[in-house]
């Protein structure tokens, strides 16, 4: 009865020293990997970002948390500021996600500026939100290069920060 669903070699045939001692699962020749789809990082869920070999549990929320606290990454490079990453975990995490090209991150109106809006930002500190809040408090603030007016504005955290700002410059305020 059972006969019909035994499948056996027509010839015995057996095993040396090297087959004997693997296992099935390394006799078998190695696949090649499938290509991935690229997910844009901006709209991908924890889940998604899970596939990212060594990631674990935990950075995913992470990721996601830093992503809505920027704003939205303007570039996938911003994926290495997130704490707690590796250097092999970012270089998947590159290939695998990407930025669309169109993509807009959510900005703050630096003429409208609170501090608590602006220190929820990771690009700046407590120090640093009083200094801009107090500058757009005393200046008129037209352009978001204004800020680069600013003593201790490094060129380095400008550019990091300039996507994420604008300035609503309202007509009546025109002169």
């Amino acid at each position: 009865m059972l006969y019909n669903y035994i499948d056996l070699p027509e010839t015995y045939t057996p095993l040396n020293k090297n087959t004997a001692l693997k296992t099935p699962r390394e006799q078998r020749q190695p696949e090649e990997p499938s290509p991935l789809t690229q997910m844009d990082i901006n709209i991908t869920s924890a889940n998604n970002l899970q596939i990212i070999k060594g990631i674990g549990n935990v950075l995913p929320s992470r990721i996601v948390s830093f992503r809505d606290a920027l704003g939205g990454f303007g570039s996938i490079e911003q994926i290495g500021e997130v704490y707690g990453l590796n250097d092999t975990v970012i270089d998947l995490a590159k290939k695998q996600f990407f930025v669309a090209e169109d993509f807009t991150p959510m900005q703050i109106d630096l003429s409208n500026v609170s501090e608590e809006i602006l220190k929820k930002h990771p690009y700046v500190d407590y120090r640093m939100v009083r200094i801009i809040s107090s500058f757009s408090r005393q200046h008129q603030i037209r352009d978001v290069n204004d800020i680069k007016q600013i003593k201790i504005m490094t060129d380095s955290l400008f550019n990091k920060l300039a996507p994420y700002l604008y300035v609503n410059i309202r007509q009546d305020s025109i002169k």
